[in-house]
């Protein structure tokens, strides 16, 4: 496959991911070249019609001495009816326990490409990947001690979100001396708008369209796998490429956001200021 120049590649990618995926129910749009720095690979659209879990799987060889030889890259793309909300875990929708985009969305999927890869194909994933990756379990409730939940003080200067929860989780370290300490908070986008989230050091950028909207964002759920003879790895390519500049939400969608975590003595722990003022800035 090596040796041809990069449009030519581009239109046999094309045609084959159009063969592979023609019975499916979604849209494909174009499949374009992407450069980002000075690498280049695919990127290609594709819009669910149907509620539905997707598995988009590209397969491919490198040549003799360059990496594993045998890799895959895997797409899991979990397609709610249109108006359903999501639940993120900052920047994209979580995919264990909720939907990560609605029929009508455009999903971009980066396709992979090396000068060193001799041979590529598609495929859906198999039945043990969907057991494994096609999962959500919508009833999931987040981890928390209730007894240990702080009372916090909270000041939210953000028209657009609705603070709707704030827990804490501790995750005590093997020695069981120490624990690891994260406060997260819970929002509901109640209002369109654009902006970058602020929690004292944390900042999120975040875009938020009304309830309806169809949008454009990039595949949430991908998984690598390598392998040649008897080794294996799970990876992703070093340098595989998914540009995730703002969280895209719609009204009606939740997110968490971490916003402070650290180490204490499970017997000393540290003494917290439970004022919390959530910013933005536009």
């Amino acid at each position: 496959m090596f040796g041809q120049d990069l449009d030519s590649l581009r239109k046999i990618y094309f045609k084959d991911f159009k063969e592979t995926f023609k019975n499916e129910s979604f849209e494909i749009g174009d499949m374009i070249i992407k450069q980002d720095s000075g690498k280049s690979y695919f990127e290609i659209d594709i819009v669910p019609q149907t509620k539905k879990v997707y598995a988009i799987k590209q397969t491919f060889k490198y040549e003799d001495g360059w990496g594993y030889k045998n890799n895959s890259i895997l797409n899991i793309i979990k397609v709610g009816k249109k108006g359903t909300s999501r639940t993120f875990s900052g920047m994209e929708p979580n995919p264990f326990i909720s939907y990560t985009c609605s029929v009508g969305d455009t999903i971009v999927i980066p396709i992979y490409w090396d000068s060193h890869i001799i041979a590529n194909k598609f495929s859906s994933g198999n039945n043990q990947e969907y057991n494994i990756w096609g999962k959500i379990d919508l009833q999931t409730k987040i981890w928390k001690q209730e007894e240990r939940q702080l009372d916090w003080d909270i000041t939210n200067n953000v028209d657009e979100l609705k603070v709707i929860d704030l827990f804490s989780s501790y995750s005590i370290h093997r020695g069981l001396r120490e624990e690891t300490v994260s406060h997260s908070i819970r929002f509901e986008a109640i209002n369109p708008g654009k902006f970058t989230l602020q929690i004292g050091d944390t900042k999120l950028p975040i875009i938020i369209f009304s309830k309806g909207k169809s949008i454009r964002k990039y595949v949430t759920q991908v998984r690598g796998h390598q392998w040649e003879d008897n080794v294996t790895s799970t990876a992703l390519p070093y340098d595989h490429t998914k540009e995730i500049k703002y969280a895209i939400l719609r009204v009606g969608d939740k997110i968490d956001v971490t916003y402070n975590t650290y180490i204490q003595e499970i017997k000393n722990p540290s003494k917290s200021n439970l004022k919390l003022e959530i910013n933005k800035q536009n």
